[in-house]
């Protein structure tokens, strides 16, 4: 549908981890850090590495940073063509986030915040059962060291360098790292604002319960918008930046009003149903019997 739909790595992550479950809290801490820096020291390296390599061969990496007008034009053919034509321009590209980036980026990074997210629902910060403190902790780090080291990773480098691997990867870490302090921040606020929900929180949680469905039903429609599947007229490469932005909240819309819609009438949603038939052999309900 996409490619790149993060589903493939966070399943890989989510098989290997699951026999970890029932470790204490402590230790999935002390094992997500680790992945997460040993995660840095990858990206690192591959900078580094970059430093050594002739000009012939940093020009053609640094051609995905800053392509040619002819691969733009090529890439556009391609997306507003058929199935077919996107499929061979975008298949190369998958089998290299789920093999190489994969190995190099998706393993240590998702599954370390996975061992994080394990770590923080045992302590019940996630469930909103931890003090007040925790919250507090977790929103100041994210406003004081998350926050700032992500801005200053945006200039990090020159504006001429910026369009190139060896930006992508040493400015980067500044994201990396500081991504992850302003995500515990946002955990915090939900948590604080869903502790005093009103109606206005009804929609967000039925979308929740439909993470899945939502997920995928994204996908689905901004394909069909944009891409030359079934659509005479595609979208890709006509819009700018901020009618793109007004695409996103479109389809935020759409799904906060159909969420609630459909669990009026149904236990959860499509794909939610279809995967626990499929991972437990047993069709669930998903009519709601009134």
């Amino acid at each position: 549908i996409w490619f790149g739909d993060i589903l493939v790595t966070y399943a890989l992550c989510g098989m290997l981890l699951y026999p970890l479950r029932r470790l204490r809290a402590g230790w999935l801490l002390a094992m997500g850090v680790a992945a997460l820096m040993f995660g840095v020291l990858l990206m690192a390296f591959c900078g580094f590495a970059m430093t050594k390599m002739s000009a012939e061969e940093l020009a053609e990496l640094n051609e995905l940073m800053n392509p040619s007008a002819g691969m733009i034009a090529d890439e556009i053919e391609a997306y507003r063509g058929g199935f077919v034509a996107q499929l061979w321009f975008r298949a190369p590209v998958v089998f290299e986030i789920q093999t190489f980036l994969f190995l190099i980026w998706g393993l240590w990074r998702a599954g370390g915040v996975m061992l994080l997210g394990m770590a923080l629902m045992k302590w019940g910060v996630l469930s909103g059962q931890a003090p007040g403190k925790a919250y507090g902790t977790l929103l100041t780090l994210g406003v004081v060291l998350g926050l700032p080291l992500i801005v200053w990773g945006m200039f990090a480098f020159p504006a001429d360098a910026r369009d190139s691997m060896e930006s992508f990867f040493f400015g980067g870490l500044w994201n990396y790292v500081g991504s992850l302090f302003l995500a515990g921040g946002y955990v915090a606020l939900v948590v604080m604002l869903c502790r005093n929900a009103g109606a206005w929180a009804k929609p967000v949680a039925a979308l929740g319960r439909m993470s899945l469905t939502n997920y995928l039903l994204q996908s689905v429609i901004c394909t069909l918008l944009f891409y030359g599947t079934i659509n005479p007229y595609p979208l890709f490469g006509w819009l700018g930046y901020a009618t793109q932005l007004l695409v996103v909240l479109g389809v935020w819309a759409l799904q906060l009003a159909w969420s609630p819609w459909w669990l009026r009438r149904f236990r959860m949603g499509p794909m939610e149903w279809l995967w626990r038939w499929v991972g437990y052999g047993k069709r669930p309900g998903l009519r709601l019997v009134s």
